[in-house]
């Protein structure tokens, strides 16, 4: 089937997006990984788009993805969305081994890490190895704050919840402007992190 115009030009425009991460072949990681993560959610997007009650096993799916399951929808962006997101988180994470190096840590310290949750990690392609998603990083490190504000979230948060978090503007982290600012701008600034502990035990 040929490509419509308008769909080769957002297919375009989503390279072009992913090269900014300057990580070789990334789009074809991205592409590969929000096929797996369609696939695994096949049955509960259907699900979501159904007239008649789902189970609770169905809603608890949906719920993951980021779908409302108290009403069937037609509009499954939010979904959709997060599966994009989740699949750019992956691709563009950087492998343990790395991470562990630009941190000055062992990778088994890394590992403990992930499991103290003072860092995030998500599932590679493979389903088994780790990558440490690349917005934790600066140019000699990691943000500053950084653990002490995972240490305060929910263990049940997504990666992508945590991403959204941390890269949303919140009310309480103000310039001085008086303009809200992300989490992850307010730590880069070298700001008060328990500022950011505060918000981020409210979600």
């Amino acid at each position: 089937m040929p490509v419509e115009p308008e769909n080769d030009q957002a297919f375009e425009a989503l390279r072009a997006t992913l090269s900014d991460f300057q990580i070789e072949g990334v789009e074809y990681a991205f592409a590969e990984m929000a096929e797996r993560l369609l696939l695994k959610h096949r049955d509960e997007l259907i699900a979501a788009t159904r007239p008649e009650p789902i189970s609770e096993a169905e809603r608890e799916a949906l719920q993951s993805v980021g779908v409302d399951p108290g009403v069937a929808v037609k509009d499954l962006s939010p979904a959709l969305n997060a599966i994009a997101m989740h699949a750019a988180l992956v691709a563009t994470a950087i492998p343990v081994r790395e991470a562990a190096s630009r941190l000055g840590i062992s990778p088994s310290r890394l590992r403990q890490r992930l499991k103290e949750r003072s860092l995030l990690g998500v599932r590679l392609a493979d389903g088994r190895s780790w990558g440490i998603p690349a917005f934790q990083f600066t140019s000699d490190g990691e943000v500053p704050g950084l653990r002490e504000v995972l240490r305060e979230m929910r263990s049940d948060l997504s990666p992508v919840q945590v991403f959204a978090f941390f890269t949303t503007p919140q009310p309480d982290l103000e310039n001085d402007n008086g303009n809200p600012m992300t989490p992850l701008r307010w730590l880069l600034a070298g700001q008060d992190p328990d500022n950011v502990s505060f918000c981020a035990r409210e979600i």
